[in-house]
This record gives C-alpha cells, structure tokens and sequence, in this order.
C-alpha cells in the first residue's frame, strides 16, 4: 500500500508545486517553500524542505529537514536553529495528526503558515532594535537645555545706553521661546 500511495502524492505535488519541487528519488523528495503571505523587509525569504518516506508511509510520520536556499548569502535568509527546532517540532505534531493519511500538501500548508508567523516575530524584533537604538541615540544627543539657544540672554547685550533695542528685542524673543515664555 505505500509505494501506491506515495506515487500517488508524489503526482498530485507535482501538479501542485512543478516548479517548487525536486524528486530526489521515490522515497525522498525537496521542495522550495515561501511563507503564506509576504512579510516588509522579508518577503523573499525561502526554505527548502526536505521529505524521506520509510517503508511504512503513511502510517508513520517521514523524516523531516529544513534547509537553507542554496543561493542565499544572506544570514536573515536562514532560520535561526531555534526557528528550525520550533518549526519542526509543529510539523511534527500536525504530522502525527494525520498518520495513516498522505500528508505531505497538508506538511507544507503547515510550514508557509508557520514561516509567516516565524516572520512577524523576526521583523517585530527588528522592529523594536531599531526603536532602542533610536532611544538609545536620542538619549546620548545634547539635551534641550544645553541647546545653543539657552545661552542667547538678556545680559548678552552691550549695555543700557548702546542704542541698540532692535538686538535687545530679538534676544528676549529668542529666550522667551526657548524658556516657553511668550512675548
């Protein structure tokens, strides 16, 4: 009953995924898998993942592994050994759930979901770095008052008698500003 059942899922992940997959051979196939939806900064993210059938398929879960793209160069385009562990580990499970059934789409249906959510994590952590870091920036800057401005005053004038109230009035005006005084 397994080769015919194998044979069989293999033909209908052909029709499916003709360009994801790789027969290796007729216990062991690759397949190219993308998250289900696209995530900002991460959306050409891609996995492969690789599919051993024992003898006594489908009543037992195959062997699993989830590898990298071959071209990728990119250390963000690699799962983290913690995202693979976890990712595995849920495969598993849903795998086990459907023992004694062909499972493979269900597998990968599974994984794209999953990577998504992998995804959203990874880029809300990125996310929130950026924000420290910017925290981070904005605290080491000079604060408000220390500016250049609180240092414009009234006593920076030449005196009572230089004529000059024009000069005297941009500096109060500035100060006022400044100190969050009105004029």
């Amino acid at each position: 009953m397994s080769d015919e059942v194998l044979t069989e899922e293999f033909e209908v992940l052909e029709s499916i995924y003709p360009e994801e997959l790789n027969r290796i051979s007729d216990r062991e196939l690759s397949l190219i898998v993308e998250p289900e939806e696209p995530v900002y900064g991460l959306s050409d993210f891609k996995i492969t993942l690789r599919v051993s059938y024992p003898p006594e398929y489908p009543d037992v879960y195959p062997e699993v592994a989830l590898e990298p793209i071959e071209e990728s160069e990119r250390e963000e385009d690699e799962l983290t050994a913690e995202e693979n562990e976890r990712l595995l580990k849920s495969l598993e499970e849903i795998g086990n759930e459907n023992i004694g059934m062909a499972m493979t789409f269900t597998l990968v249906s599974h994984l794209r979901e999953q990577l998504t959510v992998v995804l959203l994590e990874r880029a809300e952590r990125i996310k929130r770095a950026e924000t420290e870091k910017e925290r981070r920036a904005i605290e080491v800057r000079p604060s408000a008052s220390s500016s250049h401005f609180n240092n414009v005053t009234p006593s920076g004038r030449r005196g009572k008698d230089s004529g000059n109230t024009s000069n005297n009035r941009i500096v109060f005006e500035m100060e006022d500003c400044v100190l969050g005084g009105t004029s």
